[in-house]
Order: C-alpha cells, then sequence, then structure tokens
C-alpha cells in the first residue's frame, strides 16, 4: 500500500488491521457504534490524530479552519473547534452513499486509507511519548521495533490508558518492554487488548 509506505508502517499490518475492523467492508459497524471506514476510526481516534501527529495537524486544520486559528496548535483550540475538526476528518473517512453502489463510496473508501495510516503514526507517537515519560529515555533505545508496533496497535484498540499502566508496572519490577513482558501487566478489564494485538501484529 503507498499510504503505509509513504509512513512508514508494514503494509501487512495495516491490511490486517482493516480486516479485524471491518472485513474490508467500511460500513456504519452492524452494531450501531459511531466508527468510520475500513479502520473504524471512532472520535476518540480522530482526537488522537490531530493531537499527536503534529504534520497532520498542520496539513488538516487550515483546510477547516482559519490559517491563524491553526497555528496555536490542536490542543489549545476551543471546545467547538476541536469538535469541528474531529468531525472533518471522520467525514473524511465516512463512506455511506445512498446514490453509490451498494451504498459504498470507493473513493472515499480508498483515500481514508491514508486517514488510518496517519492515525497509526499518531498512536506510535503517544505510545513512545508513554515510554519516554516512563524511562526518561526515547523509546527506540529501550523497545525493539516489532514491540513498539504491538503498543501502538494496543492503544489504537483500547486508547493509552492500559498500555501506560502496564508499562509502568513492568518498568517497575524491572522487566524489558518488551510486548512479552508489558502484555502480562495489563489489568484484567485491558487483557481482551491481546488476542486484537497479536492478530494484527503476527510475523511483525
Amino acid at each position: 500500500l503507498v499510504a503505509a509506505y509513504e509512513n512508514n508502517i508494514p503494509a501487512t499490518l495495516l491490511k490486517r488491521l482493516f480486516a479485524r475492523e471491518s472485513q474490508f467492508w467500511p460500513a456504519i459497524p452492524p452494531n450501531g457504534a459511531l466508527e468510520y471506514g475500513l479502520g473504524h476510526l471512532s472520535e476518540l481516534g480522530a482526537d488522537t490524530l490531530l493531537m499527536w501527529n503534529l504534520d497532520f495537524y498542520a496539513y488538516f486544520c487550515p483546510l477547516v479552519l482559519e490559517p491563524e486559528t491553526c497555528q496555536e496548535g490542536y490542543t489549545s483550540l476551543p471546545t467547538t473547534q476541536k469538535a469541528l475538526l474531529r468531525g472533518a476528518v471522520m467525514g473524511r473517512v465516512r463512506t455511506e452513499c445512498r446514490t453509490c453502489r451498494m451504498g459504498i463510496d470507493v473513493y472515499l473508501a480508498e483515500m481514508g486509507i491514508n486517514i488510518f495510516a496517519q492515525t497509526l503514526v499518531a498512536y506510535a507517537e503517544q505510545v513512545g511519548q508513554i515510554i519516554t515519560n516512563v524511562t526518561g529515555k526515547p523509546p527506540a533505545e529501550i523497545s525493539p521495533a516489532e514491540d513498539l508496533w504491538h503498543f501502538t496497535v494496543a492503544t489504537y484498540h483500547a486508547g493509552a490508558g492500559c498500555l501506560e499502566k502496564a508499562v509502568k508496572s513492568a518498568w517497575s519490577q524491572g522487566d524489558p518492554l518488551d510486548w512479552e513482558h508489558v502484555g502480562r501487566r495489563l489489568e484484567q478489564f485491558c487483557r481482551n487488548i491481546t488476542p486484537y494485538v497479536e492478530y494484527i501484529c503476527q510475523g511483525e
């Protein structure tokens, strides 16, 4: 995938994420969750994308708001303007189309692939900050690249809270910060992350 190559993401990881989230069918999930596109982007995902992927924010914000407004950064924006940006991001991956064949806008689905790649970049940045906050060192000095992808997928699926607690627990006990050890430190209500992560990251 071009989006995977341009964002330095393993293409097979991105494909498996789409397979697990939507089975490559980018309609709204049958459970009615407000998640859109091939990777089921949620409002939390859009928020993470805008907050942690600074390059994406710098490109996207002026498409929605006045350029001067965007200069202060996403976290400094008023609540209403943050909501506008999140809505605009989600609109880029929302593919339902009553006049399209089978009710899906295939063009939007394809264009949305890059949004999901950029979102994984954002979660990777967030993971890196968590590791740096806990250890005081750059993530590349602490965790192998394949484990960083495991952590990234975990946060994509469940948010940063579960991973952050597990990283802190593993580090405080002197464990290596790899998926094997951090995964063991997940709290009980976070354990559903494990099969999801291991499916998507198999072979990474």
